[in-house]
């Protein structure tokens, strides 16, 4: 695994809304979360510029914010 959003992790719907896979860290659960992490050479999302690994919420480490293990 990287510390990098692959381009898959970074596909979006058409509402706006990421596309559901694997999660990077466990590779068992489907998710459609994101690390909300602000990273300047991150990925471009509704007004941020973000992280963008998907991550699920058995992987989360910050409880009630989107982070990966990277960015906890």
């Amino acid at each position: 695994t990287t510390n990098k959003a692959t381009e898959k992790e970074l596909e979006l719907k058409e509402n706006g809304h990421f596309k559901s896979i694997l999660c990077t860290t466990c590779s068992k659960l489907p998710t459609q979360h994101r690390c909300q992490f602000e990273l300047k050479d991150g990925f471009s999302h509704n007004g941020r510029t973000i992280c963008g690994i998907a991550v699920c919420p058995n992987c989360c480490t910050s409880e009630g914010v989107w982070r990966c293990r990277y960015h906890a």
